[in-house]
């Protein structure tokens, strides 16, 4: 019944997680835009999740568990993946309670240390946070390595040593696959010795039970049989420092000195033993405050010794409250600051499960104060009701800031004050809400508080590059380079900038660098692809693209670069065959339907290539490439209504377009819209004068539109005079125009003569054709006739 009321409650309590999004706190990086978890299980993404150290960690079975997510919810759902992070912190709190009544036997001391543990606000960021699901993974394996090692130890001492054997195998895989969830429990074997003293009370003296006592009787054995832990815990160890210092996370001495490290570990036990007995301002970043914690580490130093000395004390009587004061103290150590990773000084994630040994402590020790004064034992269950419904209302009012990015920040504000961090998450939270000038004022103000920041320079040129600012955003990324370390994603967005300025020979370098970081990168790989195709370099960018479809073989984009690269070979039946295919996968991208479209065009299949452009412009009324593709397509089919109709939208989207311009007016034409042809003409040589057929197009109209009255020889004559120069007086179509013009505005001689000339250079160009019909226009002119009647 209690297992029953811990879950729902608890489940009630996190419940409106699952109507939240993503974060751009880390949330992004690692699910919603992270290629690899988004595709789900597959043979190449474990691998990936095995070998990579992406986010500077290395915990191959968070991975894989985001991965599952994506496979069941879909990448986009982020209420699933909230949900699943509920379930686990509902299953760690029940195998909590589980534990803590086999290990002591005491129902309703478990049943506080379960409860406290589900409801405490601290752990609000641990369960409410996608990001932090290797925190609650960690904790699921590391609980199930306790039972495990409860269970080797109890056939051990009925002699049943096969048995034994079998589950401290079990106890050291668990243990690995807590580790490869995050490297938090890596003090899991000082914990169990801390277990043997209580409650296994495997290494005490037969009498006594001082501190002495501890380093006696047994104890030498029961270390070397958690050697095998402690090694997994030293290989974990080194992994980690190897990832984390590779991704540039650790800060170095210069950056944070030895004296702002001890200040910081003493500052931040002060602060989480704080927020354990009064967790009423909690914030998602804590910022580290170097060359001010000296006060406050003073403060923390003394408050550790006193509750040690006092631990001490009571230890010898009530043993609980002695390993609940060191299992607090012990499991910090891996992120109390002596390898400070990252900017915070302090997070209520490290103290997921830390602060069950202070719940143990509070519990066994209220309960020892209990049997020796009656007014204790009579209030203790009321009090602990009432704690219990306190943190109920505090964990339920602290997940409603974990609704979004902006609330996260705006809350850590509040309880911290401005911080560099979380000034760039706000400015993270504008762009992404399509507020680039709010964002980059967060950004600036971020660098005023914190100058040296790679990431604050990055977020800077990202959102200059997405203004169409390239110069402004190459400036920027330079400056994020001398700041310090730059992985992959950093080189990807600088070589985004150079190939957006058009600077494509640095923008392939960068490419390059990116993927020589992360070889994974199939945006990388497309987009140098790209880069190689605008300088014809097919064989290459056929490679890059191929290696991008090794790593995601439904690439749409590099599918349809690869179409491209099909075309300009003159291979467009190749092309078309895997357009098609990228369709049937992804049918609502409208990049490869248009590509299609215009391939079909290409290869004469007119009216199929009209069905694709029409549903790519009704899906996209503004996408001009469609438009134009679409009224040519139009045009050849004889439909010059709907040419006209989409050339004139194009127009309107782009007044400059001349090729439009001119188009519409030649579809008019063909129409008989006479004097609507002529005005769109002469838009289109507002556009462009020099264009010789646009020239020649209006003169031929001016000349012999059968509309006389639209007629216009002076004007046709000067249009006709004018592409005659252009052409330097050798091009047949100017010429015939000439001669037909001069003709229309009486001037027959001159009309002879140029007819002549006409005759002449197309007897030269072997134009007999023409030729004959010179020599009959001159015989009209002769008579003092015009070509036209």
């Amino acid at each position: 019944m209690f297992l029953f009321g811990l879950a729902v409650v608890t489940l009630l309590l996190f419940a409106k997680v699952v109507g939240f999004g993503f974060l751009l706190y880390d949330d992004y990086n690692y699910v919603h835009s992270n290629l690899h978890v988004q595709q789900g299980l597959s043979g190449h993404g474990l691998l990936w999740a095995f070998t990579t150290s992406h986010a500077g960690n290395w915990h191959p079975v968070t991975w894989i568990s985001h991965m599952l997510d994506c496979q069941f919810y879909g990448y986009q759902n982020a209420g699933g993946h909230h949900f699943t992070n509920v379930v686990l912190h509902v299953a760690n709190a029940i195998l909590l309670f589980l534990l803590m009544q086999r290990m002591t036997g005491a129902f309703w001391r478990s049943a506080f240390v379960a409860a406290l543990f589900a409801w405490h606000p601290s752990h609000v960021e641990s369960v409410a946070w996608i990001a932090e699901r290797k925190d609650l993974l960690s904790t699921f394996f590391g609980i199930l390595t306790l039972h495990c090692y409860l269970r080797h130890v109890s056939t051990k001492l009925a002699f049943k040593i096969g048995e034994s054997k079998k589950y401290f195998l079990l106890t050291m895989i668990c243990f690995a696959f807590s580790l490869m969830s995050k490297p938090m429990w890596v003090t899991l074997p000082f914990l169990l010795l801390l277990l043997e003293y209580w409650p296994l009370a495997r290494f005490l003296p037969e009498t006594g039970l001082t501190l002495r006592g501890v380093f006696q009787g047994n104890f030498p054995t029961l270390v070397l049989e958690k050697l095998p832990l402690f090694a997994i815990s030293l290989a974990d160890c080194i992994i980690t420092l190897s990832v984390q210092q590779g991704g540039g996370a650790v800060a170095s001495l210069k950056t944070i000195s030895f004296l702002d490290r001890v200040c910081n570990v003493f500052s931040g036990y002060g602060s989480y033993l704080a927020r354990f007995f009064w967790p009423l301002r909690l914030a998602a970043f804590y910022p580290l405050q170097t060359g001010s914690l000296m006060g406050h580490a003073v403060i923390g130093l003394f408050i550790v010794l006193l509750l040690t000395v006092v631990c001490l004390r009571v230890g010898r009587s009530c043993r609980a409250v002695l390993v609940g004061w060191l299992w607090f103290l012990g499991m910090l150590v891996p992120v109390i600051g002596f390898v400070q990773v990252g900017s915070q000084a302090t997070a209520d994630r490290y103290t997921y499960f830390p602060y069950v040994g202070l719940s143990i402590a509070l519990v066994w020790g209220m309960d020892m104060l209990a049997l020796s004064n009656a007014l204790v034992k009579k209030a203790l269950p009321i009090v602990s009701v009432t704690i219990l419904i306190l943190c109920c209302g505090l964990t339920w009012k602290q997940v409603g800031y974990w609704r979004d990015t902006e609330a996260l920040a705006m809350r850590s504000q509040e309880v911290c004050g401005d911080s560099a961090t979380v000034e760039n998450l706000l400015g993270l939270y504008f762009d992404e809400t399509g507020k680039a000038d709010e964002a980059f004022a967060h950004y600036e103000k971020s660098l005023k508080l914190d100058g040296n920041r790679s990431e604050t320079f990055r977020c800077m040129a990202l959102n200059q590059s997405r203004r169409g600012h390239f110069s402004e955003a190459i400036l920027l990324y330079k400056k994020g380079f001398e700041m310090g370390p730059v992985n992959a994603v950093y080189h990807y967005n600088y070589a985004n900038a150079l190939a957006g300025n058009g600077d494509v020979a640095d923008a392939i370098m960068e490419y390059q660098k990116a993927i020589l970081l992360d070889p994974d990168s199939a945006e990388s790989h497309n987009n140098l692809a790209a880069m190689m195709i605008r300088v014809g370099n097919y064989a290459d960018a056929e490679s890059e693209l191929k290696s991008a479809l090794r790593i995601d073989a439904d690439a749409p984009q590099s599918r349809v670069q690869l179409a491209e690269i099909y075309i300009k070979r003159g291979q467009p039946q190749a092309a078309i065959t895997l357009l098609a295919g990228v369709l049937e996968i992804k049918p609502e991208f409208t990049e490869a339907r248009l590509q299609y479209g215009i391939t079909l065009a290409r290869t004469g299949k007119i009216n199929e290539a009209i069905t694709q452009l029409e549903m790519v412009v009704n899906i996209q009324p503004a996408n001009s490439e469609a438009r134009f593709n679409l009224a040519a397509c139009y045009d050849a089919a004889g439909n010059f209504s709907g040419s006209v109709s989409n050339f004139s939208i194009v127009l309107k989207l782009n007044p400059k377009d001349f090729d439009s311009a001119r188009r519409k007016a030649m579809a008019l034409t063909q129409m008989t819209r006479w004097k609507e042809a002529i005005e769109a003409y002469g838009e289109a040589l507002a556009l462009k004068p020099d264009s010789v057929s646009t020239l020649l197009g209006l003169c031929n109209l001016l000349v012999g539109c059968p509309d006389k009255s639209v007629r216009d020889a002076s004007l046709a004559l000067s249009l006709a005079k004018k592409a005659d120069e252009l052409t330097g007086h050798n091009n047949l179509s100017a010429l015939t125009a000439l001669d037909m013009a001069l003709a229309a505005a009486g001037q027959f001689d001159k009309a002879v003569v140029a007819s002549e000339a006409t005759a002449e250079l197309a007897d030269k160009l072997g134009e007999k054709q023409k030729s004959s019909e010179s020599h009959r226009r001159t015989e009209l002119y002769r008579q003092k006739k015009s070509f036209f009647q």
